[in-house]
């Protein structure tokens, strides 16, 4: 029975892990070269061939997604740390038995790896060939033909791990349990995670990503439940946050429909607002905009921050319908704010980029400067009008009061749109 697959979907590509099977490859080829390093090459040590396959499997099952977990760096750091640790209690155990010491260390790195990965991902599963289902009576599991649970898959690929370096050392009983002192690697890995402060994935967690990991992580398969379960671990990923907003957008409107209710998106709002920072720097800005059109059903239901940072996004991309849809909205709400000046400016200036016909650019120049005399886009306005060849209106040369802008909820957006960046853009 051969593990060869976690269900933990791989975002990236494992690159550490791989260098990691390269070099233990590499450095088997070279062992007598290494000699005179010792302890030093004690992570990339292996006894035989079999224990050079056995332990490079175990990598790229387990270092794999705890690397796409923690990261290259962290990965690397678990498997070198445990790795010495393993060489090193490997090679204390030999002395006390009175056995050949040898810096076998690469178990250590392994064991590492998987102790990690059993602390991060307790509920994980992972992919047997072939599948018998040997453990299907041992633990009631019905679903255990194909896949068994990471915990079994550790101590089965222990034992195997250790059996397999015990016959090769050829040292005897004495020489088959100096292999044991890897199991101070496994310590070591299993605490690093936490002492990296990493949370660690819930039942319902991995029960969604195994789903997903079927469906090359394809996170629309899965149900809002089971993206509010990966939300808790992985808040900051843009892909997953929208796929949520728009399940439960859906949803709603759904339950709504066969209740002849309204709908109620305030949960929607809370976590598009809190997460609207990742949201906009998403790969599918047009389609968040809809969202976010929908979700601004009334003033402050979405920031007016919020919207004009995201319509600016779009018109940087050149989506200039769907930025002028954004401004409006602002517009619309915030009519004598500083947001809403900020929204006609940006609306005027798509106007004229974008139009042939300059004369809806013209009145829209014309009633920003009616509406805020001395407003901060007003010296733009006045250009502009300038450069159109239209003269600007005559005003009273008074302060137009401006409300508030509307409060936002989130901490990654300013709370007037003026202050964080746009303001520049208008002149």
């Amino acid at each position: 029975m051969i593990p060869y697959r976690a269900k933990t979907p791989l975002e990236h590509v494992p690159i550490t892990s791989i260098a990691l099977i390269v070099i233990s490859g590499m450095c088997f080829l070279l062992a007598p070269s290494l000699a005179p390093f010792g302890l030093a090459s004690a992570p990339f040590q292996n006894a035989s061939l079999a224990q050079l396959f056995v332990n490079c499997l175990l990598l790229w099952v387990f270092g794999g997604a705890v690397e796409n977990r923690l990261g290259p760096v962290k990965l690397l750091l678990i498997y070198l740390l445990a790795g010495f640790a393993g060489g090193v209690s490997s090679h204390g155990l030999a002395l006390g038995l009175g056995v050949e010491p040898k810096p076998l260390g690469a178990i250590g790195g392994v064991l590492g790896c998987m102790g990690a990965f059993i602390y991060l991902f307790p509920f994980a599963r992972i992919k047997i060939f072939p599948s018998l289902g040997l453990l299907r009576a041992a633990t009631g599991d019905s679903e255990s033909a194909g896949d068994w649970q990471g915990i079994w898959v550790a101590l089965y690929s222990l034992v195997v791990t250790l059996i397999v370096s015990g016959i090769t050392l050829q040292q005897g009983i004495q020489g088959a349990l100096v292999p044991l002192g890897g199991l101070a690697g496994a310590t070591l890995g299993a605490l690093m995670p936490l002492l990296f402060r990493e949370d660690r994935e819930s039942e319902e967690a991995s029960e969604a990503e195994s789903i997903r990991s079927e469906v090359r992580g394809d996170y629309a398969i899965l149900s809002t439940h089971e993206l509010e379960a990966l939300l808790e671990h992985d808040p900051n990923n843009p892909e997953l946050v929208f796929t949520y907003c728009r399940k439960a957008m859906s949803s709603a409107i759904s339950s709504s429909e066969s209740s002849a209710q309204s709908v109620n998106y305030s949960n929607i709002r809370e976590i598009f607002v809190k997460r609207a920072q990742v949201l906009i720097g998403s790969e599918e800005p047009d389609a968040v905009a809809r969202m976010a059109l929908n979700l601004a059903s009334e003033p402050g239901a979405i920031p007016a921050p919020v919207l004009l940072r995201l319509a600016s996004r779009l018109e940087s991309l050149g989506d200039y319908a769907l930025a002028e849809q954004l401004y409006q909205r602002v517009f619309l709400y915030d009519p004598r704010g500083r947001d809403g000046e900020l929204a006609l400016m940006r609306k005027a200036r798509l106007q004229e980029q974008g139009s042939a016909d300059k004369s809806a650019a013209v009145a829209l120049y014309i009633e920003l400067i009616q509406r805020f005399p001395n407003g901060l886009q007003t010296t733009y306005a006045h250009d502009a009008l300038r450069r159109l060849g239209v003269a600007a209106p005559a005003v009273t040369a008074q302060s137009t009061p401006t409300a508030a802008p509307t409060p936002t909820t989130t901490d990654s957006i300013p709370t007037s749109a003026a202050a964080h960046g746009l303001r520049s853009l208008g002149g």
